[in-house]
């Protein structure tokens, strides 16, 4: 199935392995640019080496989705590289092996911490970025609508002239 990403952006969690790894795959081969997130560094780079080869950019990014601050500096660079996010893929995750009766605390604090708290960071990261893109293209209106023309063909501040 073939699908026209030309042009997009698209940012994948869990993007070194698994479904995520294939997402990556599948948008680059359709012209997405893709930033490729995953815990581990070697995945992201060996991901995204693969997904230059389809004649569109890769960034690599190491981020563990349990931490707010890694998934926001993560926007931040996208958005500093490419000036936007169109696609948004959160498949950064893990399951637990084996009866829950018998899992350690450990396994599934981590379990919930990715598979919950990780995605709650994504989508806390990804609402603060439109509500900023919003906000600036509010107060770039406002000073649109605040600069006026006066006599002297100028732009001015609130001109009285």
């Amino acid at each position: 199935m073939e699908f026209n990403f030309r042009g997009k952006k698209a940012l994948v969690t869990g993007g070194g392995s698994g479904l995520g790894r294939e997402c990556a795959i599948l948008f680059a081969k359709n012209g997405a640019d893709v930033l490729v997130a995953d815990l581990i560094p070697e995945r992201c780079e060996e991901v995204a080496t693969e997904i230059i080869k389809y004649g569109v950019n890769a960034i690599s990014y190491q981020v563990d989705v349990t931490d707010y601050e890694q998934v926001a500096s993560m926007y931040k660079k996208i958005v500093d590289e490419w000036g936007t996010v169109d696609i948004v893929v959160n498949s950064a995750g893990v399951c637990l092996t084996g009866e829950l009766t018998e899992e350690s605390l450990e396994n599934i604090d981590k379990t919930i911490d990715i598979n919950i708290k990780g995605r709650d960071s994504l989508k806390v990261a990804d609402a603060l970025r439109i509500i900023n893109g919003v906000r600036n293209e509010i107060e770039k209106e406002k000073d649109d609508d605040e600069n006026v023309k006066c006599g002297q063909k100028i732009w001015c501040q609130r001109c009285t002239c």
